[in-house]
């Protein structure tokens, strides 16, 4: 039997905002944002302590690569083999 390629797109790749600075430093959810609106929803077990541990670890491997922390994060799913792509959709344009 041959075998078929399959096309891999993650579903919200920074997880909400996780994979970014946004929330190390103690920084809470800002009201609105999409891990605070759809936390529980989509997030579920995200924006927790030990995961932002993980995250500051990954920020001091992003600072030695001069990239952020997103960057870092998208890097990774673009070099994964199984990723076809991976799409970030901001909440706002800024």
């Amino acid at each position: 039997m041959d075998s078929q390629p399959l096309g891999y797109t993650p579903f919200s790749p920074l997880a909400g905002g996780v994979l970014s600075d946004r929330y190390l430093d103690a920084r809470a959810p800002a009201p609105g944002s999409r891990i605070a609106v759809a936390g529980d929803r989509y997030y579920a077990g995200m924006h927790t302590e030990s995961n932002l541990a993980r995250v500051a670890a990954l920020r001091e491997v992003a600072e030695r690569h001069g990239v952020s922390v997103s960057g870092l994060a998208l890097a990774w799913l673009r070099a994964h083999p199984l990723v076809t792509a991976p799409i970030v959709s901001p909440s706002k344009p800024a």
